[in-house]
């Protein structure tokens, strides 16, 4: 699992990366401690730009990390590496708040740094404001080719939903499995989505031989996987297929209905265009009801409308 958040200070990065960090077990890097140099005796001496690039390919070559900061302009290589791309952009004025209700903490508490001033303070909350002016435009700039992956939070509510959810996996499915499927898509609060189509959808056993071999039989013009909790439970589905009438690679991603609002949704959809980009697609299309509210995830993934009627609309992504 690879990480990236990014942000203005007193977003919350740090206590983003920690909180991950603690439910995954994977090392967080700041990318402070790269950009400056702590072992010069003085204050504020920016690291050599090449042991600085370095330090952050040899991060960037494990197999796992978190890494965090307001740095942009040197680390596109861990933007087109991460899976996921956390972008804090709560309100400026938030963030201001914020820093003044640190600074003064530190200082009453004595644990404030010893280049950490009245004058320092005045100089980070000028630059935040810079940050929301220029850096940012610019941030967005430079993540607009990884919309797959990014994901913006802009309040505390989204910021406590991305650390209170579980990380999710694929899962290939076996015979023995498929009643997880069975179950899911004769539930009537699952299926609300697809009555455009019709509802539920009937799966009986006899059907689940030839559904494997046609989905799960190494066909790729089919592609199915469960999502799966770390423990192992199954909480939805995800999938693509050619559709040979329309020339087209249609998704679908379906979370059961007792484990949806826990971000399981947009997991499963960023996963699912990973693998397609893996596999050699360049696109992704879905046809979803028009009042399904699904279509703001979709949107938020980076997908966009192609066609929209009464009855659907059909997105469209990039991958």
């Amino acid at each position: 699992m690879k990480i990236h958040i990014i942000g203005p200070s007193g977003a919350g990065k740090t206590h983003l990366s920690q909180k991950l960090s603690e439910k995954t077990g994977i090392l967080c890097t700041s990318l402070d401690e790269i950009f400056w140099d702590n072992s010069s005796t003085v204050s504020n001496t920016k690291r050599d730009p090449g042991e600085r690039d370095r330090m952050l390919r040899s991060i960037l070559q494990q197999d796992n990390w978190i890494i965090e900061g307001v740095q942009h302009a040197w680390v596109g290589s861990s933007f087109e590496k991460a899976d996921t791309i956390y972008l804090l952009e709560p309100p400026a004025l938030l963030c201001r708040i914020r820093i003044i209700r640190r600074f003064v903490k530190r200082k009453l508490t004595g644990k404030s740094r010893k280049n950490e001033t009245f004058g320092s303070l005045l100089d980070l909350l000028k630059w935040t404001k810079k940050f929301y002016r220029m850096n940012l435009p610019e941030i967005h700039g430079k993540l607009q080719p990884y919309q797959n992956k990014v994901i913006r939070i802009t309040n505390k509510k989204e910021l406590r939903q991305v650390i209170q959810e579980n990380i999710i996996h694929f899962y290939k499915p076996q015979m023995e499995d498929l009643w997880f499927r069975q179950e899911m898509l004769s539930d009537a609060k699952t299926m609300e989505y697809n009555h455009a189509w019709g509802g539920t959808i009937l799966f009986p056993e006899e059907r689940w031989a030839d559904w494997s071999t046609k989905w799960l039989g190494g066909n790729k013009n089919y592609f199915y996987r469960y999502l799966a909790e770390e423990n192992g439970t199954f909480v939805g589905e995800a999938a693509y297929h050619y559709d040979d009438a329309r020339g087209i690679t249609l998704c679908d991603v379906i979370v059961h209905a007792k484990y949806r609002g826990r971000g399981y949704g947009r997991q499963g959809l960023c996963l699912l265009c990973d693998a397609a980009r893996a596999n050699g697609l360049t696109e992704l299309y879905d046809d979803i009801a028009a009042d399904n509210p699904a279509i703001k995830l979709f949107l938020k993934c980076g997908f966009f409308v192609v066609c929209e009627t009464e009855e659907h609309i059909t997105v469209k992504k990039l991958l």
